[in-house]
């Protein structure tokens, strides 16, 4: 976003006659009067433009979230290639009793910390995330990706006063966002939301300003896929410390609950203090949150073909390696984190080693999502039936 715009946000005034109550009384059927009142006549500036979109059905701009970029190829443990095209919902409406929420990473490298304020001027780098993390959605949910002013990486290395400045511009567009959404967009549908690294930061924000403390409106929250920034519960509890009211998901079908980990490889688990995982961080295995720690499960996950070994040409931008990869919750060097490994079979070609080395300090942050994607797919189909 240019610096000679201005973000509007606003409820502007209205008057409510008899016409329109009954006009209300006859949506019901669609979920309008189930709206919680505080976001009833709001208007964003912003968000009222659809170039301020990436995914969202109806927009007069671009969909993101939806072309043949979401095919996959299947390879086996022999070699044997299968492409798999994805089908999603329609996304030119809401054609899903659910919506998916989504909120992007840091995708900004720039220095000197602040915020990206090129909103709309150049989406490159938000494009390519929402192709890689949020696309495939499309198959259970009416997908809504708002760009916003994002802190820059740099940021989080500022000083106190201008991480906290940069953080509260990001943050109040994404609530900005969502408070458009919900008055123009949602209708009265069930919610999931959905973001990774800062994305998730600022879902954690939104959970405790509009769903903490509001138990009519949890009732519309499918759950809440928190991936890559803590949650954090006091040891041997499912709910409490960061979210008062909203545990964490113990099943695969609970709902108004919270799916958070950080990762890193079984064979480079995470050292020392601090960093993902740490100082009483949740972990709940997406695979199926009822796994105790230190129980396994089969890992769902959606690469790019150059990221494994031994997999050789194919035409999709993703491949799939299923019963390569396996993840279970544990807690090693006073982390608690999801732990990845390689389950070769019996003559594998797909050599997943150099996939699971992660960054020092870092694990897999860079590459959890796409690691766990599928089963996170699966979770919103079970949560929300569809």
């Amino acid at each position: 976003m240019g610096s000679t715009r201005r973000r509007i946000a606003g409820r502007p005034g209205h008057v409510i006659g008899l016409a329109i109550v009954a006009v209300l009384a006859i949506a019901g059927a669609a979920g309008c009067q189930t709206i919680p009142t505080r976001f009833v006549g709001f208007s964003s500036g912003l968000y009222a433009q659809d170039v301020n979109w990436l995914c969202r059905p109806g927009s007069t701009a671009p969909n993101n979230c939806v072309g043949s970029f979401n095919d996959s190829t299947v390879v086996t443990a022999n070699g044997t290639k299968t492409v798999v095209h994805h089908v999603p919902l329609n996304q030119a409406t809401p054609t899903a009793p659910v919506d998916c929420f989504y909120v992007y990473p840091t995708v900004n490298f720039a220095s000197g910390g602040g915020n990206d304020l090129a909103m709309a001027a150049d989406t490159t780098a938000e494009v390519n995330i929402v192709h890689r993390q949020i696309a495939r959605f499309t198959e259970t949910c009416n997908v809504y990706a708002p760009l916003y002013r994002q802190m820059n990486l740099s940021a989080y290395s500022a000083s106190a006063a201008d991480y906290q400045t940069a953080l509260a511009v990001a943050y109040n567009d994404v609530h900005d966002a969502f408070k458009h959404y919900m008055a123009n967009f949602n209708n009265g549908r069930r919610i999931v939301l959905i973001g990774h690294s800062q994305g998730a930061q600022h879902l954690v924000h939104l959970l405790q300003d509009e769903f903490d403390n509001d138990a009519n409106f949890r009732t519309k929250l499918v759950g809440a896929d928190i991936i890559g920034w803590p949650v954090n519960v006091p040891a041997g509890q499912v709910v409490g410390g960061t979210l008062k009211n909203i545990p964490l998901c113990q099943s695969t079908t609970q709902k108004a609950c919270v799916v958070n980990y950080s990762s890193y490889g079984a064979n480079n688990p995470p050292t020392g203090a601090g960093g993902f995982g740490s100082n009483g961080a949740a972990c709940v295995n997406p695979v199926d949150p009822a796994k105790a720690d230190g129980t396994t499960g089969v890992l769902k996950s959606y690469l790019t073909p150059g990221g494994v070994a031994g997999v050789g040409p194919v035409t999709t931008n993703w491949i799939q390696i299923p019963n390569a990869l396996a993840a279970a919750c544990i807690t090693v060097n006073a982390h608690h984190v999801l732990s990845i490994s390689s389950t070769p079979q019996a003559g594998d070609v797909r050599n997943t080693t150099n996939l699971l080395v992660g960054i020092t300090g870092w694990g897999l942050h860079l590459s959890e999502f796409d690691l766990t994607e599928g089963n996170l797919i699966d979770l919103v189909h079970t949560q929300s039936g569809t």
